[in-house]
């Protein structure tokens, strides 16, 4: 204090703290930043993959950074907690292999098992899932060995089942028509385990395996349907039969792969949307980045009739309305030609 007092009367200046620049700020900032953002993601990992109890994670989460604050001894803690728990989760993490011998439910415990045959015209399918599901959850499991001609592939709907009512969250699927008039649909989906629930935060942790479930429309859309206040929404979509060809085969290709290396569902990185729409920008000429309507895919069908993709005529209100078609899916639940009946 007598030092600063003797120098402010030599000098005629009062001293000041050193400021620091603009780009050292910056700097500093991002640094926290990046800290925090470590910090979380590796609590997270200690509970989710490690298996530490939430409540011992949630001590350490709220410590460390207290006693970062406080400094002294208590900054040294911290610092030696963290640099335990850091490692411990990225190791935990980057060692995490998915698996494909687990104990599955029923809904899934068969994976398709994929050829492509003939220099990719046809495509055999085994394991393709034809449920039929009932009002209380009860179902009658049915696996099928399919045959399909890939010349015969010519129309594609996007299938959007809202969650909850949610105007953000939707799971979303892929119904492809045959000249015929069968339809295959490919949803991405979380493999569950007996006894397992679906969670976002977990999702983010490779706690579930990613899954490319092929079933009938029938089986799919009831599925979603069969509960009164449920919503679906299949939109007709506006692509040329080489396009729809193109997607279905590397879709079961993928599928195809995953029976023989298992991989990891992410809540971000691979989800029903954003997997589904990587497939979709390997197959067209200018790849389109990832998009709001991407991350809040209830918004995908509003997308799609922006960007002039949706195959009507009727302004987005009104075909939202028209390509509503859960009423239909519950009335026509049981008809032999329920495909043509619910677009009636």
């Amino acid at each position: 204090m007598k030092g600063k007092l003797v120098l402010t009367i030599v000098l005629g200046t009062e001293l000041k703290a050193p400021e620091y620049s603009f780009h050292t700020r910056i700097r500093r900032v991002v640094t926290r930043l990046l800290a925090v953002v470590l910090w979380v993601w590796s609590c997270g990992a200690l509970c989710h993959v490690v298996g530490i109890a939430w409540h011992v994670t949630g001590i350490l989460f709220v410590f460390v950074p207290w006693a970062w604050t406080r400094g002294g001894k208590l900054r040294k803690s911290a610092a030696l907690c963290a640099l335990l728990v850091m490692p411990l989760a990225f190791f935990s993490y980057a060692f995490t292999k998915p698996r494909a011998d687990r104990q599955w439910q029923m809904h899934c415990a068969r994976d398709p098992e994929v050829r492509v045959l003939d220099g990719g015209e046809r495509v055999e399918i085994n394991n393709v899932r034809q449920f039929r599901w009932e009002k209380d959850g009860e179902f009658e499991p049915s696996w099928k060995p399919e045959s399909y001609n890939i010349k015969e592939l010519n129309k594609l709907d996007l299938v959007v089942e809202p969650l909850s009512g949610s105007e953000y969250f939707a799971h979303t699927m892929l119904s492809f028509a045959f000249s015929a008039g069968r339809r295959v649909v490919i949803s991405i989906e979380v493999r569950k385990e007996k006894g397992e629930s679906y969670g976002i935060i977990p999702g983010f942790y490779r706690q579930f395996e990613l899954f490319y479930q092929i079933n009938s429309e029938r089986d799919a859309f009831t599925l979603r349907a069969i509960q009164p206040d449920s919503s679906l929404y299949v939109f007709p979509v506006k692509a040329s039969a080489e396009f729809i060809q193109r997607l279905f085969l590397e879709m079961v290709r993928e599928a195809g792969r995953l029976h023989d290396r298992p991989g990891f569902y992410h809540s971000l990185r691979a989800n029903c949307t954003t997997k589904l729409f990587d497939h979709v920008n390997m197959e067209i000429d200018a790849p389109m980045g990832y998009r709001r309507e991407v991350l809040l895919p209830a918004k995908a069908g509003k997308f799609l009739h922006e960007m002039g993709w949706m195959d009507t005529s009727l302004a987005y209100p009104e075909a939202r309305q028209r390509f509503r078609l859960a009423d239909k899916v519950r009335k026509f639940a049981d008809d032999p030609d329920f495909s043509i009946k619910i677009r009636q």
